[in-house]
């Protein structure tokens, strides 16, 4: 006879479709410590596999200081990306002023004291969708019916009644992937329909 067991959270979770990009953050006491580290992460992203491009943001992620004064930040789909980010970072720290955030190339650079993170939370014109997304694979726990499908018709006017569920539960899903990560808002905003997930908050 053949067993089964239901897969755990964290099971399914492993097993999900992996992310599109990779964050890959790096930080030091100084600017030239930091460009001296960039420099070496460069040397290796020239000749690495999208798997060691996994490792090596894991590796990073679980050693490195948000509060350092020198830090790095980019969000990469695959090697060539990574040093095309480190590429810029290194320009920018070679110059009068070290510092990027360039949603573009999805690179932030900074040197100095820790910036103050502000939050937005949308109204009602915001996209919507009719699953989890992303943020199904990445979390262990989700807001309930964040996993309920959505009736959001493709290329039509979403009615209220699916709007208004999605993007809270979108937003809420958010706020429980920043604090995952560490990150602490130091001020919030909701516009419209934001403001109700901005009480929460």
């Amino acid at each position: 006879t053949t067993s089964r067991r239901r897969l755990s959270r964290r099971d399914l979770r492993l097993a999900a479709r992996h992310p599109d990009q990779e964050l890959v953050v790096c930080s030091a006491g100084r600017a030239g410590e930091l460009a001296e580290r960039l420099r070496g992460i460069r040397t290796a992203a020239a000749a690495m596999s999208r798997g060691e491009l996994t490792d090596l943001a894991a590796t990073l992620a679980g050693s490195e200081r948000g509060d350092a004064r020198a830090r790095f930040a980019a969000a990469v789909a695959d090697p060539a990306g990574l040093v095309t980010a480190l590429d810029h970072a290194l320009d920018r720290l070679a110059g009068p002023e070290p510092h990027s955030m360039d949603p573009g190339r999805q690179v932030f650079l900074a040197v100095g004291e820790p910036l103050r993170v502000g939050l937005l939370f949308s109204g009602q014109g915001a996209p919507c969708y009719p699953d989890a997304g992303v943020l199904g694979d990445l979390l262990d726990e989700l807001p309930d019916g964040y996993r309920d499908q959505l009736p959001v018709p493709a290329g039509a006017p979403v009615d209220t009644a699916v709007a208004q569920p999605a993007i809270v539960r979108a937003s809420l899903a958010g706020l429980r992937w920043l604090e995952a990560l560490g990150a602490r808002a130091h001020q919030a905003v909701g516009h419209s329909l934001g403001e109700i997930t901005a009480l929460v908050w």
